[in-house]
């Protein structure tokens, strides 16, 4: 399920600043092209100023143009980013080999079964798939 928030906003320091939550929960950097970054944070708005600053450096967001975000409980950040980064794609986010175990964690999370061959195929893709468990 992509985010819940339907609408984008503009990747600028003015939207971010009158859009974005002192809130915590999990957030997408995206362009035209499609998703760049997620991430969770405990202030999504300073997360998303901290990008920007880092914008007048070299930096891997510059082609950010548009930004979302979803207000969660600090318990559940983490498994929904994954979720997010399995579903979405996003190109800065870890490579495809984590995104792979990630997929297969979240298989394992949401059909409650834990079998033996399944986790061994996550373990051999990633040897610290265990904490994504």
């Amino acid at each position: 399920m992509p985010f819940a928030r339907h609408s984008g906003y503009s990747f600028s320091i003015a939207s971010v600043r009158k859009n974005a939550p002192e809130w915590g929960g999990v957030y997408g950097l995206s362009n035209a092209q499609g998703w760049i970054y997620i991430n969770t944070a405990e202030n999504i708005q300073a997360a998303l100023l901290n990008h920007l600053s880092e914008l007048n450096r070299v930096s891997s967001f510059q082609t950010a143009t548009g930004f979302t975000f979803e207000l969660c409980d600090t318990d559940q950040r983490a498994e929904r980013r994954d979720q997010l980064i399995v579903e979405l794609h996003p190109v800065l986010n870890e490579s495809s080999k984590r995104n792979d175990t990630l997929a297969l964690a979240v298989q394992l999370r949401e059909s409650k079964e834990h079998l033996p061959n399944q986790l061994n195929k996550l373990l051999k893709l990633n040897s610290d798939a265990t904490d994504c468990i």
